[in-house]
């Protein structure tokens, strides 16, 4: 029994360590993760390899919907590597109340566009201007189609305009309804107000014929570029009326921006030179790689070894794994890192495709490790499912894009695919089991 126990060993760890050498690049054949076997008995049958060749490129991520977003963006960045983004939103203002009537004269006080803080990028402390223009083109609300780069006309003359304006995301404001929570405030013209205040009873009757005299608002940065970008949640905005009339004082009538409103965002990229270099790139792999928010820059990556490997595998766990840039200059510092960042699947015609929930539908989120004193930081994609049907020649091996994929945000990172670097080469790590 003893020598069949020995021969029986020698022949079973032989045919592992020869699957091995087939494979060409796994590495560490023995998985000692009981979590991924149904027993003891399955390691001999458990695979690892992260050794496969990936090509990664920066590429310009088209526009995408922005149509119904809830939160606005407004500011502006001139970022020293990506180069200089311009952000702002078209939405509509709806009647509070519909067949309100203004009776005994009645005359604006001030008028004012609160916008509530929902969020912030940058460090936002060199003032810009942000203006406030009416805009002239018929909006639709249920129109899917807005993009990042849409645009509607607009009155050249702005309604509002707030200079030197530096957020403060702190200090709750106070109005004639009480105390509020931290918001931008820009001073409309109280012309505006008045035109609102002198509507006919037909067109205060409801918002089908209100919004075809005021179509909405566009809000933005202008001039001098500043260093950051409010996120103001639109839901909770309004244009307040502040007016009084023959018999009443401190009275208020709001025009809200509300889920029926449609609601855009608009940025404007003008790229560094090293973003166009990047673009520009015939490198078959580039070794920093920028992602952008609002239809920016992506990065994508393809694995041309990958079907060296066979159909007759279980893929047990997939993992896509990519690294943050360690910023060794300075330069990054200002810009906080995402919280999360996205993958998709580049299907047979080259469109993007999402990943399912089995895949946490293509999400990763930052984690950050600290080695001999430095902070990593890295984003895991678990994709098994999709790996699953590349290897099995169900779905093709057309690679990914990573992006932010964000209409309502204008953050960024850059990604390292430093090949000859363990800690900065993106990794793809499978985990299988062979079947026959």
């Amino acid at each position: 029994m003893r020598i069949n126990f020995r021969i029986n060993t020698v022949f079973a760890i032989s045919a592992v360590f020869l699957f091995a050498f087939v494979l060409n690049g796994c590495k560490d054949p023995i998985v000692k993760d009981s979590s991924l076997v149904n027993g003891p008995n399955d390691l001999l049958n458990l695979s690892t390899t992260d050794t496969f060749t990936v090509d990664s490129k920066t590429i310009a991520d088209p526009a995408y919907s922005s149509a119904g977003v809830n939160n606005g963006i407004i500011g502006s960045m001139d970022d020293p590597i990506f180069g200089k983004v311009v952000c702002g939103f078209y939405t509509q203002c709806r009647l509070s109340k519909d067949g309100s009537v203004f009776s005994d004269n009645p005359v604006v006080d001030s008028c004012v566009l609160s916008l509530n803080y929902y969020d912030s990028y940058g460090k936002n402390t060199k003032p810009i201007t942000i203006a406030v223009y009416e805009v002239t083109e018929t909006m639709d609300p249920l129109n899917t189609g807005y993009l990042t780069n849409s645009t509607f006309s607009v009155n050249g003359t702005p309604i509002g305009v707030a200079y030197n304006f530096v957020p403060n995301y702190t200090d709750s404001v106070k109005t004639i309804s009480g105390t509020e929570s931290p918001q931008m405030r820009i001073k409309l013209n109280n012309s505006f107000g008045q035109r609102v205040l002198n509507m006919d009873s037909a067109t205060l009757s409801n918002n089908t014929n209100f919004l075809n005299l005021i179509k909405g608002i566009y809000v933005s940065a202008q001039g001098a570029l500043g260093n950051g970008v409010s996120n103001v949640s639109l839901s909770d905005s309004k244009i307040a009326i502040y007016y009084h009339n023959n018999t009443t004082d401190s009275l208020q009538f709001n025009l809200n921006i509300s889920s029926s409103s449609a609601r855009v965002n608009h940025f404007d990229h003008i790229y560094s030179g090293i973003i166009q270099q990047a673009l520009a790139s015939t490198l078959v792999s580039d070794s920093l790689l920028y992602i952008q928010s609002g239809a920016g820059t992506k990065v994508k990556v393809t694995f041309p070894t990958l079907l060296n490997l066979p159909t007759d595998i279980a893929i047990n766990k997939a993992e896509l794994i990519v690294t943050k840039w360690n910023d060794i200059n300075g330069l990054d510092t200002a810009y906080p890192v995402p919280s999360f960042i996205y993958v998709s699947k580049i299907n047979a015609s080259g469109a993007d495709e999402s990943f399912s929930a089995l895949d946490n539908n293509g999400l990763a989120t930052d984690v950050t490790q600290t080695e001999s004193g430095v902070n990593y930081t890295h984003y895991t994609f678990n994709i098994t499912q999709h790996m699953q049907s590349v290897i099995k020649r169900s779905y093709p091996n057309n690679g990914f894009h990573i992006s932010l994929s964000s209409a309502a945000k204008s953050d960024r990172l850059i990604l390292t695919n430093f090949k000859s670097d363990n800690k900065f080469r993106i990794r793809l790590k499978l985990t299988f089991t062979k079947l026959s």
